[in-house]
């Protein structure tokens, strides 16, 4: 039995050799390691590896899940609300899947009920993901008409959807501008989305650059201004782009270069932009970043200050033209610019002011107009069976009423009916006394017929003729800039010189948001073939 109380000592001892082997103990000697043979090749073990499992990520299982429910609908289902941050389908119970299905069949047929904030992240995931669309540019409408149905009940919406919209244009190439979020973004462009809009802008043939890009460009804080804030503010951003383009041009007539070559913006430069940022996005799908290549044209300080004297240079214009009292001071451009962007604001601004008091001064009486068909009807009638030619019935003016007045001329073998502005108690319409024709006649040139319209014919300049047939053939859209390069003009400046001559000479504009009117369609038609 062991007493545990006893206190056990221990005693440690060295032995040298000699002790040791007076001792009885020996110290095997150590073995020496074998010669390697040197002809012999050394054999080395082949690590054995063992397999790696790749588990999916909470990114991947999303896009799985997505996929195998691209399809679902449900039927109708009561609202269920759903607040979560990063949603996914795991999040949701089921009540609120159902309702999710229900309401994305519904937002894809063009239908936006209101629904919650959750639930319109969980479908964006879904888009940017690749799922609910076949081709990319569908995939990029999609979320546009997203936005725009819920934009203004959710300001996060639009703090987070325009990065994740300009991500979907680059990693798909789309060929589109970013000024369709502009217009509908609170913050705007900023960094390398706003250095590659302003680099597409001023490269772009003829320049298209914004007024919010402009405004981005310049150190000017128009907010400050009481012109814009007021009524200045509509005619600022519908004519400054438009002098822009006129500029480059000039200068490209002019000097044989770009406005974007005469600042020398600098080289590209090569940033990293990390796509979906704060999205659920499968990052095997496109990567998790994108390289883009750009020129920092908002840092740019000569571009940010002449872009400044501009706009304000193109306000004391407006201001004098609108009649508003005071001048901003301090501005200087170049004296050779000065007269073109005069002469080109005047002349829009004009135009649009002429249009402006036509829509308000014609009224239309929709019962006179009815008359006045049922009398063209019954006169194209009696052409069709007399076979002498009938002359034109006169009509007459009735005094007092300012009723609208209806002239009925033969074109063609038949009459048009065409509404000018009311005339005053003393006005009397004289109705042209043209020939008739017989179905078997050559059509008639009303041109050649009507002093005014001779007059027209006789004032078109080689530019304005040039834009007629373009008109005429519906090739204006495609044709204008290179009609406006050859003449050293811009577009906007043939059509307004083009609509002056026929102000001044037929008392009409021919020419109404870039197609011809079209009481004078056919006329000009024959004009031209």
């Amino acid at each position: 039995m062991t007493n545990h109380n006893h206190e056990v000592k221990f005693a440690e001892i060295e032995l040298g050799e000699e002790e040791a082997k007076s001792a009885g103990m020996s110290i095997p000697p150590r073995p020496e390691a074998p010669e390697q043979d040197a002809t012999r090749e050394e054999v080395t073990a082949t690590p054995v590896i063992q397999p790696v499992r790749n588990y999916p990520t909470g990114e991947q299982r999303f896009l799985d899940r997505a996929k195998q429910m691209e399809d679902h609908v449900e039927p109708e289902t009561p609202f269920v609300p759903f607040m979560t941050y990063w949603p996914t389908y795991s999040n949701m119970d089921a009540a609120q899947t159902k309702w999710y299905y229900y309401w994305r069949s519904e937002v894809r047929s063009g239908r936006y009920p209101e629904t919650d904030l959750s639930y319109i992240f969980l479908y964006i995931y879904e888009l940017i993901n690749g799922v609910g669309w076949q081709e990319p540019m569908e995939g990029y409408r999609s979320l546009l008409a997203l936005w725009d149905a819920y934009r203004s009940q959710y300001a996060k919406l639009n703090f987070y959807i325009v990065d994740w919209i300009a991500d979907f244009i680059l990693v798909h190439r789309l060929d589109i501008s970013f000024q369709e979020m502009m217009c509908r973004s609170t913050y705007g462009l900023n960094g390398e989305l706003l250095d590659l809009e302003l680099m597409r802008g001023l490269y772009a043939e003829p320049v298209d650059v914004s007024w919010d890009m402009l405004q981005k460009l310049s150190n000017y804080n128009v907010q400050q201004s009481k012109y814009y804030t007021g009524d200045g503010g509509v005619h600022m951003e519908t004519h400054i782009p438009r002098v822009v383009a006129l500029v480059d041009a000039y200068y490209r007539k002019t000097q044989g270069c770009r406005l974007i070559e005469l600042f020398k913006p600098g080289r590209e430069v090569q940033r990293e932009r990390y796509l979906f940022g704060s999205a659920v996005y499968d990052t095997s799908l496109y990567g998790r970043t994108l390289t883009v290549h750009t020129v920092q044209f908002s840092e740019h300080k000569l571009l940010r200050d002449w872009v400044t004297q501009l706009i304000r240079y193109c306000e004391n214009q407006l201001r004098e033209l609108s009649g508003y009292k005071g001048k901003l001071r301090g501005i200087h451009i170049d004296a050779a610019l000065e007269p073109l962007i005069t002469r080109a604001i005047k002349a829009e601004f004009e135009r649009r002011a002429a249009m402006d008091r036509v829509e308000s001064e014609v009224q239309i009486d929709r019962d006179r107009l009815q008359q006045l068909q049922r009398d063209s009807d019954h006169v194209r009638e009696l052409l069709t069976v007399e076979e002498e030619p009938v002359r034109e019935p006169e009509r007459c003016v009735e005094n007092g009423t300012g009723d609208d007045v209806a002239v009925v001329a033969a074109n063609s073998g038949a009459y048009e009916t065409s509404i000018e502005a009311p005339l005053s108690d003393e006005s009397i319409a004289a109705v042209p006394s043209f020939p008739t024709q017989t179905p078997d006649s050559e059509p008639i040139d009303r041109m050649q017929l009507d002093d005014s319209w001779q007059a027209f014919r006789a004032g078109l300049t080689p530019a304005y003729r040039a834009a007629l047939s373009a008109l005429v053939r519906g090739s204006w859209e495609s044709d204008m800039f290179a009609i406006a390069r050859e003449h050293n003009t811009m577009p906007a400046l043939i059509i307004d010189g083009m609509n002056d001559l026929a102000m001044e000479t037929i008392g009409d504009l021919i020419v109404d948001a870039d197609v011809l009117v079209d009481e004078y369609i056919e006329m000009l038609n024959n004009y031209v073939g």
